[in-house]
């Protein structure tokens, strides 16, 4: 499963940059990737590791902006057509494939 984050943030003073600041690092911290400007993905093995990420998530939400979370299969996700530009390389990465160690 992926967990999608979008969000449109304000950005018209110092204080709102640094909790713009403070919710993109909190993102990448808790293992986000970055899809397109402002759209991030998470992995998720099962729907209760998707339930404690959300809630995690609305605990580090900023005060001000719009902020939507969006749950889709790894098989829906991987439908996504790209019109122009290609996957970054974190996305190329990231994949639902478990390694096993031996």
């Amino acid at each position: 499963m992926r967990l999608l984050v979008m969000y449109d943030l304000p950005m018209t003073s110092k204080h709102y940059v640094k909790e713009y600041t403070k919710f993109r690092n909190y993102l990448l911290k808790e293992g986000y990737v970055m899809v397109q400007q402002s759209i991030y993905s998470k992995l998720c093995l099962n729907q209760d590791v998707v339930d404690n990420t959300i809630r995690r998530l609305e605990k580090n939400l900023p005060a001000l902006g719009n902020v939507r979370a969006l749950q889709v299969t790894e098989k829906q996700y991987a439908k996504i057509k790209i019109m122009v530009g290609h996957k970054s390389l974190q996305e190329q990465d990231q994949n639902d494939r478990r390694m096993v160690i031996l």
